[in-house]
């Protein structure tokens, strides 16, 4: 609006409509984005990561993080709709607290020769409840999901109950020989109270005989573009779980996993790929984020 008080001082009789949608035509108009901040050390960390990892073989490598996939996102694209048509609603609490859904997310390498499709696991953040007594939601007795906090302990036992196992079957076409890079960010539920260790001298002491070796490295700092999940893949995810209609909370789980089976392994090479373009530019700006990825 600014711009177009400017224009009109200066004999342009343009309206706001007709200067954004020429804006919209011809520039990109978005959002600023916000990026960690880092500081030196944060940046020479990350230029030692790009250059070691720079056109190396992924094959053996699973990225794993954490995501929130909300019922519903505020705002979003406008729709038209008919004359006539009442204007779709959607209900909760309150505004601020829209339902949520936290699930932990592991990814590998697509290989089309091994009949492995990159996709190793998709799990709810959560624990097991019985109910004491019917309700609107569920009999008596029954056995349901109920969200949890992700801590030490819980990221530990989902390591070693659920994503472990899933990577040893996955990656059992490599060999007990072979080396599985579980890559982490450095969240205080994935490094706290030792948990690394912890989850290290599980997998070495009840690793089975044919299965690979298992190791955990925690990528760099302030570094959520070196993760695929970070990077591509969340995201893809939770945009396709936009354009599902979800009216509860249980709708978002049942929903995710549906769409975690049907999800093109081609994406998730994709997102491998455009890593190695975010290495180059990691190394070429010298381990600061100051770069867009095309």
């Amino acid at each position: 609006r600014e711009v177009v008080e400017h224009m009109h001082r200066k004999g342009h009789k343009y309206s706001y409509m007709t200067l954004l949608r020429y804006l919209m035509e011809h520039w990109w108009v978005g959002y600023p984005s916000v990026d960690p901040l880092l500081e030196k050390h944060h940046a020479e960390h990350r230029l030692a990561w790009a250059t070691a990892h720079l056109g190396k073989d992924h094959t053996f490598t699973v990225h794993i993080d954490e995501k929130w996939f909300y019922l519903f996102v505020r705002g979003g694209r406008r729709r038209k709709r008919p004359p006539g048509r009442p204007r779709p609603r959607i209900r909760c609490v309150h505004k601020s607290h829209i339902p949520k859904i936290m699930f932990l997310i592991a990814v590998g390498l697509p290989n089309p020769t091994k009949k492995f499709n990159g996709k190793i696991g998709c799990y709810r953040v959560c624990r097991w409840k019985t109910a004491e007594r019917d309700s609107k939601y569920h009999k008596k007795n029954d056995v349901y999901e109920e969200d949890c906090t992700m801590n030490g302990d819980k990221y530990f036992e989902m390591m070693t109950k659920q994503v472990i196992p899933d990577v040893w079957e996955a990656y059992r076409w490599a060999g007990q020989n072979a080396t599985i890079r579980v890559q982490h960010d450095g969240a205080s539920p994935h490094t706290g109270e030792d948990v690394e260790q912890r989850i290290f001298d599980w997998a070495a002491e009840n690793k089975p005989a044919w299965a690979p070796i298992v190791d955990i490295v925690r990528q760099p700092a302030r570094s959520p573009d070196v993760n695929v999940l970070d990077l591509a893949l969340n995201h893809s995810l939770a945009s396709v779980m936009q354009k599902i209609e979800m009216r509860a909370k249980e709708e978002i789980a049942a929903k995710l996993r549906e769409t975690w089976v049907n999800y093109p392994p081609e994406k998730i090479t994709k997102a491998f790929a455009v890593l190695q373009t975010v290495f180059k530019q990691i190394i070429e700006h010298k381990g600061y984020n100051d770069f867009d990825i095309c």
